[in-house]
Formats: structure tokens, sequence, C-alpha cells
């Protein structure tokens, strides 16, 4: 049983794209902006709220397309590896004499 690397790296892909989408998108959605500055001082502590949360948010989208780039990038590295791998199995083997086996 052997792994399909060609299957792996498209999954790898799609991660990879879909991290950099959702990056592109977060800080899009960060520069629409809202905050204290954006209302009047009887709504200040309210929008101030809104903001803490609004970029702890934002600090989480961020963080986790960070953490689906790096996912990507380690199964792009261990198929490589894996495919390195059994290539130099394969070539070990092929320089290994058997003696032919009996059949019954």
């Amino acid at each position: 049983m052997g792994l399909d690397g060609a299957v792996i790296r498209s999954v790898a892909d799609g991660l990879a794209d879909s991290a950099g989408d959702v990056e592109r998108r977060a800080h899009a959605f960060r520069a629409v902006g809202f905050g204290a500055d954006a209302v009047g001082d009887r709504y200040r502590s309210e929008a101030e709220a809104v903001q803490v949360c609004y970029d702890g948010l934002h600090r989480a989208v961020v963080e986790w397309s960070a953490a689906t780039a790096a996912r990507a990038s380690a199964l792009r590295r261990a198929t490589g590896e894996y495919a390195w791998l059994d290539q130099e199995t394969d070539s070990v083997l092929r320089g290994v004499d058997m003696p032919p086996t009996a059949s019954r």
C-alpha cells in the first residue's frame, strides 16, 4: 500500500489556497474598521467592547490561516520525503542479490 502523492499534493494545494484566501479576506475586513471614533460619545464604551471582540476574532482567523498554511507546507514536505524514501528503498532493493524462491 502506498501513498498517492498527487492526491496529497492536491489536498495541500487546496489547504494553501484556502489559507491564503482567508488571510486576504481577514485583512480586507480589518481595513474596514470599527471603533470608538466611529460613534458618538454616547456609545463609546459599547464601540470599544465591540472593537475588542472584533480584534480577537481577527487574530483567531489570521492564526487559523497561518496554521492551515503550515499544515499544507508539512503535507508537501512529507509527500516529497516519502517519494524520496520510496525511490531510495527501491534503488537499494534492486541492488540486493536475492536467491530465487522455490515454488511449491
